[in-house]
C-alpha cells in the first residue's frame, strides 16, 4: 500500500512538472506579450515545409534564410519568433554526447552544428544566436560554470572555470531580458532584469 501511493505521488508530481500548462509573458506595463504551452512546439515549427527542409544539408546558410523568413511570416511578434527559433534548435540539434564523453569535439560553429544536427552546449549556443542575428533579434552568448555529468555538491569544484554556454535574448530592450538553456530542450523565459 505504502509504495502504491509512493508512485501515485510520484505521478502526480511528475504529471504536474511536466503538464502542458499555458506561459504567459507580461511587459513592463503587465500587459499581456505573448502566451504559449509549455512543453508543446510550435506546430509551424514541427511541420516545416519541405522546401525549406530540404535545403539544410546543401545549403545550410540558404536554409537559416529560409527558415528565418518562414518564422517571420507566421509570427506576429519577437517571443514568437525567438520561441520559433529555439523550438527548432530544439527539435533538430542533437546532444552530442559521444564527444561530450570522448573529449574530441567536432566543429561546434553555428552551420555546422545546424547542418550536422548534432552539437555541445557551445554548439546549441552558436546554432542559436546565428538564427537569432538572421532574424535580427538583440542576444549575446554567455559563458560560465554549470554543475553536470559527475559533479557533487559536496566536492570542491572552482567555479571559475567556464564549462557551459547559453543565450541570453533581449525582447523590446527597455523591458526584460530572457535566458533560454536549449541543450535540454525546454524553453523556459527568466527575467534577468535584475542581473544584467
Amino acid at each position: 500500500m505504502k509504495k502504491l501511493l509512493l508512485v501515485f505521488i510520484l505521478t502526480l508530481l511528475c504529471s504536474s512538472v511536466f503538464a502542458q500548462a499555458e506561459v504567459t509573458i507580461l511587459d513592463a506595463d503587465g500587459q499581456v506579450a505573448f502566451t504559449f504551452l509549455r512543453n508543446t512546439p510550435d506546430p509551424a515549427i514541427r511541420q516545416l515545409p519541405r522546401t525549406i527542409a530540404d535545403l539544410r544539408q546543401r545549403d545550410t546558410e540558404e536554409f537559416v534564410r529560409q527558415l528565418v523568413n518562414y518564422i517571420n511570416e507566421s509570427s506576429s511578434c519577437d517571443f514568437e519568433r525567438v520561441k520559433k527559433a529555439h523550438d527548432w534548435v530544439a527539435l533538430n540539434i542533437r546532444y552530442d554526447t559521444q564527444s561530450y564523453f570522448s573529449g574530441r569535439y567536432a566543429s561546434q560553429t553555428s552551420l555546422d552544428v545546424i547542418r550536422r544536427g548534432n552539437g555541445v552546449c557551445a554548439g546549441y549556443a552558436d546554432a542559436f544566436k546565428y538564427i537569432l542575428d538572421t532574424l535580427q533579434i538583440e542576444n549575446r552568448k554567455v559563458s560560465g560554470y554549470a554543475r553536470g555529468v559527475g559533479s557533487s555538491i559536496f566536492i570542491y569544484t572552482n567555479v571559475t572555470n567556464s564549462n557551459h554556454e547559453w543565450n541570453i535574448v533581449t525582447i523590446r530592450r527597455k523591458t526584460i531580458s530572457y535566458r533560454l538553456n536549449l541543450e535540454f530542450r525546454f524553453f523556459k523565459w527568466e527575467n534577468l532584469s535584475s542581473q544584467l
